[in-house]
């Protein structure tokens, strides 16, 4: 029994030495004036394209140069919301929901592309049906009358490691 308690502690030990997973993001920058108009604040307001499993800074690395080759081709484009929805395991997070126009989704499509093309399976596929939308708030933060419908054109493109160091790419 004392040997079960001793393990049980050395377990819960060993997770502080452990080192921390750090996930990767592609999303694209959404216009702070957009959530403003809504009344809503986030530290770093996006559309994510995509995250990436467990990064090391040789990754990362790559990661960047990708996503500046992708980001170098191409050309800003018209983001269209379109109604709000309750998304998450709990469903208490409350996001727009972004039009899955062509732009957004071949967008997309590239980047995911490119970066597996030089580091097989590294894209995270653990939601595979990919919803584009835009995080507002939990339950009780937002007011459901709020009004999101519009469009807007996005030129910027975030990577980094999410919820950390993220960097912002100019689309050309």
């Amino acid at each position: 029994r004392m040997n079960q308690e001793l393990l049980k502690e050395l377990r819960e030990l060993n997770k502080l030495f452990e080192p921390k997973k750090r996930y990767g993001m592609a999303a694209i920058e959404v216009p702070r004036s957009i959530l403003k108009g809504w009344g809503v604040h986030q530290k770093v307001p996006h559309i994510t394209l995509a995250y990436f499993n467990c990064l090391n800074d040789y990754q990362l690395n790559k990661i960047a140069r990708v996503l500046q080759s992708v980001a170098a081709q191409t050309k800003p484009f018209e983001i269209k919301t379109i109604g709000q929805d309750w998304l998450g395991p709990e469903k208490d997070t409350r996001v727009v929901l972004v039009h899955p126009s062509e732009d957004i989704m071949r967008f997309r499509q590239i980047i995911c592309h490119a970066i597996e093309s030089v580091l097989p399976d590294i894209v995270d596929k653990k939601f595979p049906e990919y919803k584009p939308h835009i995080t507002i708030g939990k339950i009780g933060e937002i007011n459901p009358e709020l009004q999101t419908d519009c469009s807007f054109k996005i030129d910027t493109l975030i990577g980094g490691i999410k919820d950390e160091d993220t960097y912002k790419i100019k689309l050309s």
